[in-house]
């Protein structure tokens, strides 16, 4: 008998010129890159600034000084750099949801067998500010760990209208109680483990966190990104 025919190998992701998704329910404005698969901007709709809807992702940052939202890191600083810089495939090329939920995949494939996959759900259970996110990455068909960067979270750093303001810091509900955390706490201890129900930063109106949805965790709660996010909003 002649032998089965090889499988097929999964197509490379040939995309190179990296392009922005729009994602706009009721209430919110998103903007993705493919680069990366990242969110570049949050905005709120039925909240405003300056007369403009409040972005929750810093539009003022430096060039390259800190990480989109949703970027992923492994344990290989090669791979890393690959899955940052790399221009995904997405689903669409934009979603206008109103109030229903919707789905966006970015999908990332090379020749050297490294595979990622990052999905967002929007609106789950017709919450117009919550996003679910599924990802995973792979080489050479072995999984990899996984982390999921929290990018400069919310916050200006400044008020405009020059009145006192509330400043920004972290907050986590680890073990059955919420803990609040300034820059020098979090410098004093980087790390925290325990029953993690969820991790974020807020500031006086608003708060960005990840809820988990496994409750054992060793949470690596605040990252460089958002301490240097919170250093920076302390100037």
């Amino acid at each position: 008998m002649a032998a089965p025919a090889p499988a097929a190998a999964a197509p490379v992701t040939v995309a190179t010129n990296a392009r922005d998704i729009v994602v706009e329910t009721e209430a919110v404005r998103a903007v993705f890159t493919t680069q990366g698969a990242v969110l570049k901007s949050w905005k709120l709709l039925e909240y405003q600034l300056n007369g403009q809807p409040l972005d929750l992702v810093p539009q003022d940052l430096p060039a390259g000084g800190h990480v989109l939202p949703f970027t992923i890191t492994t344990d290989n600083d090669a791979l890393t750099g690959t899955l940052a810089s790399a221009v995904y495939d997405s689903t669409a090329s934009g979603l206008s949801l109103g109030k229903a939920p919707g789905t966006l995949t970015f999908q990332y494939r090379d020749g050297n067998g490294l595979n990622a996959r990052k999905t967002f759900n929007f609106q789950p259970s017709g919450n117009p500010y919550v996003v679910n996110v599924e990802v995973s990455v792979d080489h050479g068909g072995a999984p990899k760990p996984v982390t999921i960067d929290f990018g400069p979270a919310i916050g200006l750093g400044y008020d405009p209208s020059g009145a006192t303001r509330w400043p920004e810091q972290a907050l986590q509900h680890v073990d059955g109680s919420v803990t609040r955390l300034k820059a020098a706490d979090i410098t004093a201890q980087p790390a925290y483990q325990g029953a993690v129900r969820f991790a974020g930063v807020e500031e006086h109106y608003f708060v960005d966190k990840g809820v988990m949805q496994l409750l054992w965790l060793s949470c690596m709660l605040i990252t460089r990104r958002i301490l240097s996010n919170l250093t920076r909003n302390a100037r």
